[in-house]
Parts: C-alpha cells; structure tokens; sequence
C-alpha cells in the first residue's frame, strides 16, 4: 500500500521518474517482509519435567494456538503465529518483519509487548486462569535472540511458578507480599547471558488464580507464573467454596526464573513438602552376607515410591516405611546398594539411601583381595577366596567375565580337614577333577576320594567330556557344580561294608555337563559328623609360560538342595 500511494503522488506533482527514483534511493521506506523462524520450546522448568503447554512428566513443547512477538531492525512489534510443529520441542513460525542481522522475540505474544535497544517490555497478568494439574498455556512468557543465522530463536523462561496443592475445594488462590510487585509490568535485557524479568514500576501487585468460569477449584495442584524475586513475608490465601478465606505466612520465598517453587496449603497453613529417609541405624546400612529382610522408615507428607538400583531386591511399602528382602550375597565384593526415595510431585527432589552387603567370602582366610567389580589377579602364584560358611549339599554356581589365563586355570578347592575337592579347568588336555580325604562315620570309614570318593579306588583325574568346554579360556562363561544325595544303586559293585546313599556330583562348564557321577559313597551319610566343605575358589598361574593372569568373577551363587517331596 505505502508503495502505491507514493507512486500516485510522484504523478500528480509532475516529477519526472528520474526523481522519483531519486527520492527512493536517497530516503528508502522501511519495508516488512515475510519470514519464518525455526523456534526450540524452552527447557523444562527445574526438577519439575514441566511444559509450557502441559505438564507430561517428558518434554516442553508448542501447541497449536501459539504465537510470539518478533522484532526486527525497529521497534514494531510483530505478531509471528505458528505454522508448524504443534505438539513438538521445534516449532515454525510465520510472520513479517523489517528485516535485521539479528531478531529479538517473546513469547506469547501480547500486543502491548515492546521494545527499546535491548530492552523488551511486557506485562504479565495479576489475574490468571487455574488450570487443573497445570497452568494457562498463554501465560509463562519466554524469550528468546535469533542465531547468527538469523533464522533460529532459543526461548527460555523469564519468570518462575509457584505451585500449590490444595486439600479442598476452593474459589481461587492468591498470593501477595507487602510492597512487592509480583506481577504487572516487567522488562527483559536481551543483551544479558541469561535472560530473566525485572519488576518494572513501583507499584505492589500480587497473583490471583481462579477458574475461567468462575466455578470452584476442585482439590488438587495449580501452577501461578510469578515474577522473579525473594518476597518475604509472603501471604498466601485461599477462599474456599464455603466459609472465610484463610491466609498463611511464607517466611522466604524465593522465585527463579524457570523454576518452580512449592507449598502445599491444607486448613490455611503452609506446610512445607517432606521427603526423607528415617533414622536408620549403623547394622540396617551395613549388613551381613545371609538373606535378610531391613525395613527403613521414610518421613514423608507427599505421595512417595520407592526403588532399587539392583533387581536382587524385593521391596514393600507401607504408609511409613519401606521393607527389603536382600538375598544371599553372591558377589566376592561388598556390594553397595541405593534406594531412591521419590516424590509422585516430580518436582521434589529425590533422596537416596545406601545399604552395603558384605561379601560371600571370607578375605580373612585369604591373601586376595578382589576389585571393586570382582576382579582378582594372580601373579606366579595361586589366588584364592574362600566362602565363610560350609556347605554340604546344594548348586554352586560361578559366573565369569574378562577371562586372561592362557596356560593358567581356574580351580575350586575345598581343603577342610583332611577332605578336599578340586576343580582344575584350562581348556587344555589337563582338565580333571580331584577328591581326597576319610571320615568315620559310625565306625565305617568313608572316604570323599579315595574308594568312595569321586570315583572308585583311587583318587580321580577323570578328563572332561572333550566337547564340553572351549579351548578358549576367555570364552569360560559359567561353572556349575551339583552335589545331592540320591538312592544308592541296587546291587551296587562299590560296597566295602558301606550301606549309606550316594551322591550325585555333576560339573557343568557354559551350561554344557562336563562329568556326571552318581553311583558312589555319601560322606554325609546319617552319623556324619563332617561340617561340610568351605570353598575355596580362584585362579593359578603357576605354569611356566604364564606367571600372571586376571578374571573377573561376576558372582559365586548357591541354591540350597531341597529334597524331593
């Protein structure tokens, strides 16, 4: 329009085109063009998981109404509406401008919004809409500077939220604080770093939300957008549907821009959230190898869960307190687990508990210390952990990782009294198992690997099934050991005035079965006095063409044998 009416006047004064054209390159118009900016949704609010448009519990994003202002090389300011990406993080927005080297723009847009230099100036209302579980998606203003480009915009947050749960129905919630203006007019310097809003003006103002249609606010959470500042002596008031309105006293409150700042209102008194673990004692933190239940108290006036780093444990939660089943160790470690004491208010800040279990060996009765993940290196020499119960019966069951023995083995040994069993593994032609030691039992010498030991007369060094193990140390995932007792075989050839049960032993190496027996001796007949066998577990590297070795032993677990009903 402005380039018609001034082609029209270039007639009627009968100037030639020449001057026309003239006074157009000496005096140009300021002219407004179309343009689209590629516009990122601001961070979530802090510790909140917020959105600008509703709060999902995932990421802030555009919705379809909105609309920003934008300012280009004047002071004008522009309306840019979206035309994409509703329901996403990265929106396009159309519009025109005067164009600049570098944009300046707030959202939502407001046609009172402006700008001087690097100063925009806007207000936010004092009268807002309550919006169950969440706030008025035109409301919480951000800004944003373009990048270099020109054709990007960053927004981020200019103010903060207060949220506040109430416990009844009421009219509408308010906050105020003697000579402070919590609302209103406010500017934003888009020459800072971070850009936050400034009360402009000197006069008071506070928040009040209510319901757009002027019914009540069922009980539940609402959002108010609050300049940024520390306003002591807060008031914070409710009307509820029926009945005076009660106010409460807010000593400090401090609002960020971008953060959310919290109270729940219940009987017209604030009470500050709580999220917290209990007392626990020193043994509840520091626990022993064996299954064991722990219940630790949590002190709380939100709405709590609880969970694990670690899927060993089992939990259970009462009104004030959580219960733990922690299994059996099966880590050569101190295993170190955290609960995590979290608030359904996603806003509130987690608490954590750490509880160590010993682990199921015994570093007293071995010069071998693992790593912290279960490592242990031997150098020319054997090293050795030992469990520090016995076992009789019952699975036995080792897993491995990060296997580096290239002529070395891994070995249990079980050398209690004068008994033992040994387990040598090398994925060479040297794989064998070995069992010695006697025990009277009931005046009958029954021996663990001589006659009635792991194979008939004469202490065993039985190969391996040959495809049953990889050649390949590093490849060694798994051992199995399986000691039960079962009927001894009728017409048995192994008697030697031994009339007890036998024992079923079988090894299996990465879940294949590598040796099986069950048809000799029980050393833990009826009228044994044996204890049973501490197991003593690790690697050698004694062979002359290594002198070092590591493996990692992710974890040793036993299942205790349960007979057959």
């Amino acid at each position: 329009m402005k380039t018609r009416f001034f082609a029209i006047l270039c007639g009627a004064a009968m100037m030639t085109a020449v001057a026309c054209n003239e006074k157009e390159e000496t005096a140009p118009a300021a002219q407004r063009v179309p343009l689209t900016f590629s516009a990122g949704a601001p961070e979530e609010f802090v510790s909140a998981q917020d959105s600008k448009t509703a709060i999902d519990g995932q990421a802030v994003t555009w919705s379809k109404d909105d609309a920003i202002s934008v300012f280009g090389a004047t002071s004008e300011n522009n309306r840019f509406e979206l035309i994409s990406g509703s329901g996403t993080a990265t929106a396009k927005f159309s519009g025109n401008a005067v164009p600049a080297t570098q944009y300046n723009a707030l959202y939502p847009f407001s046609e009172t919004s402006s700008i001087s230099g690097d100063i925009i100036s806007s207000e936010l209302p004092a009268e807002q809409t309550a919006v169950a579980g969440t706030f008025d998606t035109m409301l919480v203003p951000a800004a944003a500077k373009s990048d270099v480009t020109g054709k990007t915009l960053t927004f981020s947050h200019v103010t903060g939220l207060l949220k506040v749960t109430v416990t009844e129905a009421v009219k509408s919630i308010s906050l105020s604080a003697e000579g402070a203006k919590m609302s209103g007019k406010y500017t934003v310097d888009m020459s800072q770093a971070e850009y936050t809003a400034a009360a402009a003006g000197e006069q008071a103002s506070g928040v009040t939300i209510s319901a757009a249609d002027g019914s009540d606010l069922a009980a539940g959470t609402y959002y108010m957008a609050v300049l940024p500042g520390t306003y002591a002596n807060a008031k914070l008031t409710i009307t509820p549907a029926t009945g005076e309105a009660k106010t409460a006293t807010v000593e400090s409150l401090e609002i960020y821009s971008g953060a959310i700042a919290n109270a729940v209102l219940s009987g017209g008194e604030i009470e500050e959230p709580v999220l917290e673990f209990g007392e626990v004692p020193e043994g509840d933190l520091n626990i022993n190898y064996g299954a064991t239940d722990r219940t630790y108290p949590v002190n709380a006036n939100v709405e709590w869960t609880v969970t694990a780093d670690s899927e060993d444990l089992t939990i259970v939660e009462d009104a004030s307190s959580v219960k733990v089943s922690f299994p059996r160790s099966k880590y050569i470690y101190d295993k170190k687990y955290t609960l995590t004491l979290s608030a359904d208010d996603a806003s509130l800040e987690s608490k954590t508990l750490t509880i160590t279990q010993k682990a199921c060996i015994d570093l007293n009765q071995s010069s071998t210390v693992p790593s912290e993940n279960g490592t242990i290196a031997a150098n020319g020499a054997r090293a050795m952990v030992k469990t520090p119960d016995m076992f009789k019966y019952g699975t036995f069951i080792w897993t491995f990782s990060d296997v580096n023995i290239t002529s070395g083995y891994f070995m249990v040994n079980n050398n209690q009294d004068n008994m033992y069993l040994y387990i040598r593994y090398n994925g060479g032609d040297n794989n064998l198992i070995a069992a010695g030691g006697t025990a009277n039992i009931g005046g009958i010498d029954v021996c663990f690997g001589t006659d009635n030991g792991w194979n008939y007369r004469g202490n065993s060094s039985d190969s391996f099934k040959a495809d049953s193990y990889p050649t390949d140390n590093s490849q060694l995932k798994t051992i199995k050991l399986v000691i039960e007792p079962t009927t001894r075989k009728a017409g048995s050839e192994y008697t030697d005035g031994f009339t007890g049960n036998i024992l079923l032993r079988e090894l299996y190496i990465n879940d294949v079965l590598a040796y099986s027996r069950k048809d000799i001796g029980d050393i833990w007949q009826e009228g044994s006095t044996h204890p049973g066998f501490q197991y003593e577990f690790g690697i050698a590297c004694d062979d002359a063409a290594q002198t070092s070795g590591t493996m990692t032993i992710e974890s040793f677990e036993y299942i205790p044998y349960t007979p057959a009903e």
